[in-house]
């Protein structure tokens, strides 16, 4: 009986995961930075609109970044056995995303230079945006190298079923 196979990310797996991983990074940047010229710029009365198009910028560039991350662990996945890194690395997208707009959320909210109505407004709007972000960026099944290995070789007991106990296929 031949040994169970380990699963391992191949080179081109993990050169494009760290491709993928690179660009959400980033878009996770630019939209920190978006946040920070909304802070700085926008939180005026007179500025609500722009603030909103903002919301919705930072929004998107939160959600690409949650996505690029989420399909580059589908390439190169953490291990099960290493907990808190395998928690990081497939619910980042979640944190990131909340942290896209916690800061700006607060600061609309406490900001006494604001009217209530721009308070309710733009606050309203900017915790949806939050929401939606922690929510996009969570992985509710998020893969491992334990469940590829479990697939794996669930796949070649399949394949020596079927094929008399040879684990070969020919194309």
């Amino acid at each position: 009986m031949t040994e169970p196979k380990i699963f391992e990310a191949s080179p081109e797996a993990k050169g494009q995961a760290k491709q993928l991983r690179l660009f959400a990074i980033l878009a996770w940047l630019l939209a920190m930075a978006g946040q920070v010229f909304a802070i700085l710029k926008l939180l005026h009365n007179e500025t609500m609109t722009w603030l909103i198009v903002a919301i919705v910028i930072i929004l998107a560039l939160a959600i690409t970044g949650s996505m690029l991350w989420k399909k580059a662990n589908r390439l190169d996945p953490a291990s099960e056995k290493d907990k808190t890194r395998f928690f990081i690395q497939n619910q980042l997208g979640a944190i990131l995303g909340v942290l896209a707009f916690l800061p700006m959320v607060i600061l609309i909210f406490t900001n006494k230079n604001l009217d209530g109505k721009t308070k309710g407004i733009a606050g309203t709007i900017a915790v949806l945006a939050m929401l939606v972000a922690g929510i996009t960026g969570i992985d509710f099944n998020p893969p491992s190298i334990e469940k590829y290995t479990k697939e794996i070789n669930e796949q070649t007991a399949t394949l020596k079923t079927i094929n008399k106990d040879i684990d070969h296929v020919y194309w």
